[in-house]
């Protein structure tokens, strides 16, 4: 994978909502994170996307709330 450096994330509990952290732990999400960019793919085999700041993340996983 083309990862230019970046580094796959696993978030705590701590490092999110309660309803994000929910989201994230029953996705199939991979996140990857350097100096305070993340990064996210679906499938591990293509380039990730620029997500953003960790609010981002946050705004991104909520989402995908029904």
């Amino acid at each position: 994978m083309k990862n230019k450096n970046r580094y796959k994330k696993e978030f705590s509990p701590s490092e999110l909502t309660e309803k994000a952290f929910a989201i994230y732990s029953d996705s199939d999400i991979t996140f990857y994170e350097k100096e305070g960019i993340f990064w996210y793919g679906f499938n591990p085999q293509e380039d990730p996307a620029e997500l953003g700041t960790i609010e981002d993340v946050e705004e991104f996983l909520l989402s995908f709330d029904e």
